[in-house]
C-alpha cells in the first residue's frame, strides 16, 4: 500500500506561533484522498485544514525513467519532496533548488536491465 505525508493546519485555538501551525502525518492508504480523509477523521481536522499531500517513493519501484533509486536515494527523495510540500502548505514558494535536487536524484538513478 502505499505512503504518504499529508499536511494540515492546526486550528486556531492551538497555534502557538504567528504563522500557521503546519502539522506533517505520515500514513499508508490506498489513495492521497483516502490518506488525507482517514487522517481527518482520526485527527478531527475540517476540510479546511488540509494543505498538502505527497506520496512517498519506494526503492523497489521502476521510475518513468527505468530506474530504480536505492534505499538511501528514495529517502532522500521523500524528504526533499515533504521539505517542498510544507513550504507549499504553509502558502510559500518552494526554493527552486529543491526541485533542482529532486531531479537531479531521478536522473542519476541506476537503470533497471532491459
Amino acid at each position: 500500500m502505499p505512503v504518504f505525508s499529508v499536511f494540515f493546519e492546526r486550528s486556531p485555538a492551538t497555534k502557538t506561533k504567528v504563522r500557521p501551525d503546519i502539522v506533517e502525518h505520515i500514513t499508508e492508504a490506498e489513495s492521497w484522498i483516502a490518506a488525507a480523509k482517514e487522517l481527518a477523521a482520526a485527527h478531527n481536522y475540517g476540510t479546511l485544514q488540509y494543505r498538502a499531500c505527497c506520496e512517498h517513493i519506494t526503492s523497489e519501484q521502476t521510475l518513468w525513467n527505468g530506474a530504480t533509486l536505492s534505499r538511501y536515494e528514495a529517502d532522500a527523495y521523500n524528504g526533499i519532496w515533504r521539505t517542498i510540500k510544507r513550504w507549499q502548505a504553509e502558502g510559500l514558494t518552494a526554493p527552486a533548488n529543491l526541485y533542482d535536487e529532486a531531479h537531479r536524484l531521478i536522473a542519476d538513478a541506476r537503470k533497471t536491465a532491459a
